[in-house]
């Protein structure tokens, strides 16, 4: 039984997608000299045959909040805003599992497999997406009959 499927599409090393955020988790930005708690948003990457949809479970934020750049083939999405004000106030957390502040991903996009000038994202529902389209040579074309002679 095999669990990863192997595609000659994608290029093999390094991934398509390479969560960068799972490797290093020291880099993340501070919020008023704290480091970020929790771990970062979770994500879903679903392919059809002219994209790709990378979806960001954000619940609690605002479209203003995001930040999306892609710098060579590093696509980064990260959201930097300040200390709620009960926190400003001087008060602390005694235990924090909703992160609503600060966070940062960055993946890996191959030029040859995702046209970056045709990247779109969108905001709704507490789920960020990004719409990540295929180059032509790398999109999906149907099977071709071949006739023998």
């Amino acid at each position: 039984m095999t669990l990863i499927r192997a595609n000659a599409i994608l290029p093999v090393s390094p991934r398509f997608f390479d969560d960068y955020q799972t490797k290093d988790r020291q880099n993340l930005p501070a919020v008023s000299g704290q480091k970020v708690f929790g771990a970062p948003p979770p994500i879903n990457l679903i392919e059809s045959p002219d994209a790709y949809l990378l979806e960001m479970s954000v619940p609690g934020f605002k479209k203003t909040d995001f930040q999306i750049e892609l710098h060579d083939e590093t696509l980064t999405i990260k959201s930097e805003r300040d200390l709620p004000k009960s926190l400003a106030a001087g008060n602390r957390y005694l235990r924090q599992e909703i992160n609503l502040l600060n966070f940062q991903r960055s993946f890996y996009v191959s030029k040859s497999v995702i046209d970056g000038d045709q990247i779109a994202a969108k905001y709704e529902a507490g789920i960020l997406q990004v719409i990540l389209p295929k180059q032509d040579e790398a999109k999906s074309k149907p099977p071709r009959t071949i006739e023998i002679n």
